[in-house]
């Protein structure tokens, strides 16, 4: 114990050294820190405390801080491409499948558009660190008013995927929900849903019986 004192070294890295003791059997140096490492001499019975080269501490700063990242963000976009594909390849076998259902002016065509778009901005929006619905909900607001687009979806077509989308949503959020922190505050939930629903029927009503004169 009085051979790492005099070297400098803490109780914390004795006891991570012991620990490792069965690396050490096959290794004649261990990191300590992101300056300096522990180098065993003589047979590995003598820890020696070595400062890393200064040039070799920058490299693994500037890795540590841009490139760990920069890697993570590759992995996302390579990810993301690899779907573009697979979605590009899978419209590709509709076509050959349905012929002219599957082509554009056609009833299929607007919803696979939409799905496709839909995919490629939730992967957007994991990209920018959003929630991948945001990008989804964007997808919808940006094609629904570019012309032509969406022209020849059909109106029953278009009414269905609305409620789908509402009740996915609402579903999900429901998954989301933690009853036991909902337990904890109370009737404060239930004045939460229930009055602004309330408040916001009764308005319509109002507005309705006295502008549009509706019974």
């Amino acid at each position: 114990g009085s051979i790492w004192k005099r070297r400098g070294f803490s109780d914390t890295d004795k006891e991570m050294t012991d620990g490792n003791e069965g690396v050490l059997k096959s290794s004649t140096s261990m990191e300590v820190s992101s300056k300096s490492r522990v180098e065993f001499v003589d047979g590995g019975s003598r820890p020696e405390v070595v400062s890393k080269p200064w040039g070799r501490r920058v490299v693994q700063g500037i890795w540590e801080t841009f490139c760990w990242r920069l890697d993570q963000e590759i992995a996302l976009f390579g990810e993301t491409l690899t779907t573009v594909l697979v979605l590009g390849l899978a419209y590709g076998v509709l076509v050959l499948l349905l012929r002219e259902e599957a082509l554009p002016n056609s009833k299929l065509f607007p919803v696979l558009l939409l799905w496709f778009v839909s995919m490629v901005f939730g992967r957007l929006a994991v990209f920018c660190g959003l929630p991948r619905l945001f990008g989804m909900l964007i997808a919808g607001v940006v094609l629904e008013n570019v012309p032509v687009v969406l022209q020849s979806l059909d109106k029953h077509w278009s009414d269905a995927l609305r409620l789908t989308g509402l009740a996915v949503i609402l579903m999900r959020g429901g998954l989301e929900i933690e009853i036991d922190a909902l337990r904890k505050v109370g009737w404060r939930t239930v004045r939460l849903v229930l009055i602004p629903g309330l408040s916001e029927a009764s308005a319509v009503a109002i507005a309705g019986k006295l502008i549009f004169g509706l019974p």
